[in-house]
């Protein structure tokens, strides 16, 4: 505006000349709906405000897919290490001042299983990842692969998770392992996958970690630091024995989760409402925008004769094109969100994301919702359009 004249600028909005669109020379193009032709060349003849629609609605469906999707993960996440992991009733940590063979002899009497957790690098790479160790005879505690399934150690080599496996490893490689701040290595092979719930891992089992040896034959030694057992902490505290330190419920660790998913209920709350004001602003403001460069052409339509119920029809239904495109392009960019937080997560849990069918039906009747009830809004100001002041403003 600023580059014309003063008088050049006090003029009404100009719409830009219309060009002819490629379909228009197709068949098909006779067999179109008037609306239709109409609100196609409007979009391609103002790509700038379609473009920024369009970009509105795809942010609130991503928005709303990231934030439904992170709860359903979070979700699943706790169901999965309450039904398949944690079966146990208790969890004891084992006193450091008892060796193994207490251990031993105190996991057999209880029929409980144990573990044992070393800090490694792998292929001399300076990152520390956990080196589980677990025995499972009892069952009391579980593994889950990446689709949570569960799976069962065997004895013939170890299991990684999804972070290490995307360092490039995969079943069949060979791993040099070399616990922290020591100079002995360990050769392992991958036999699997499993999901290191809490942290970046390679999980064993204590079978297998009794065969490994290091370049000099001699075995490798770690110290068993948990028992899983099927026993009250009442009982376990009442007999008095060296190997218990302390003793944690498994309620209580999955209580601890559950205000984890307190805590993402509010930023799934937040993220619904920044989804929904973004939508509401920026398709309202886009919407005003759109019927002052209109105005004329609107008023064209009223004075041959078109109804507002069936301009505000054309109008409305440009916007659920829109939608329905945005609808399109943000739920997979949902997802992608979603894995850019579950890999941020990952640095202190491993989850698999799942998004349930109801996320994607909230995200998409929210989205086209919010959209439909602005394009409603907008379009009660077509009674208003001064048909006489809008035709004469352009001479």
């Amino acid at each position: 505006m600023l580059k014309g004249t003063a008088a050049d600028a006090l003029r009404p909005y100009v719409p830009k000349k219309a060009h002819n669109l490629l379909i228009e020379k197709t068949k098909i193009w006779k067999k179109l709906s008037f609306s239709t032709k109409w609100n196609l060349r409007d979009i391609i003849r103002n790509k700038a405000r379609t473009f920024m629609t369009l970009f509105g609605i795809f942010g609130a469906t991503m928005l709303l897919v990231a934030a439904f999707g992170l709860k359903d993960t979070l979700q699943e996440y706790i169901n999965t290490i309450d039904n398949k992991v944690y079966k146990y009733e208790s969890v004891i940590t084992v006193s450091s001042k008892v060796d193994n063979l207490a251990v031993y002899e105190y996991t057999e009497s209880h029929h409980a299983d144990y573990s044992s957790d070393l800090s490694i690098v792998i292929d001399d790479s300076d990152d520390v990842i956990l080196f589980s160790i677990y025995n499972t005879s009892n069952s009391l505690y579980g593994f889950t692969d990446f689709n949570n399934n569960e799976v069962r150690l065997k004895n013939d080599g170890v299991y990684i998770s999804s972070r290490v496996k995307n360092r490039g490893y995969s079943i069949g490689d060979t791993i040099t392992i070399k616990p922290y701040g020591k100079n002995t290595s360990y050769k392992v092979k991958v036999i699997g996958y499993v999901t290191g719930f809490v942290a970046e891992s390679i999980t064993l089992s204590s079978e297998y970690a009794n065969t490994l040896k290091d370049e000099n034959g001699n075995p490798l030694s770690y110290q068993i630091s948990s028992i899983y057992t099927s026993s009250s902490r009442d009982d376990i505290l009442k007999e008095n024995n060296m190997v218990v330190s302390s003793v944690k419920t498994k309620n209580e660790i999955i209580n601890s989760f559950n205000s984890m998913m307190e805590l993402m209920n509010t930023m799934v709350i937040v993220f619904v409402a920044l989804a929904i004001v973004l939508g509401i602003v920026v398709l309202y403001n886009l919407g005003i925008m759109s019927y002052v460069e209109r105005y004329r052409e609107l008023a064209t339509l009223k004075v041959v004769g078109f109804k507002n119920k069936h301009i505000s029809k054309i109008l409305i239904s440009q916007n659920v094109w829109l939608s329905i495109l945005g609808v399109i392009i943000g739920i997979p960019s949902g997802i992608g969100v979603l894995e850019l937080l579950m890999w941020l997560l990952g640095k202190d849990y491993e989850m698999n994301i799942v998004v349930g069918f109801m996320t994607y039906f909230i995200s998409v009747v929210v989205t086209i919702g919010t959209s439909l009830f602005v394009s409603f809004i907008l379009s009660l100001k077509n009674k208003h359009i001064n048909m006489v002041e809008a035709l004469k403003g352009v001479e």
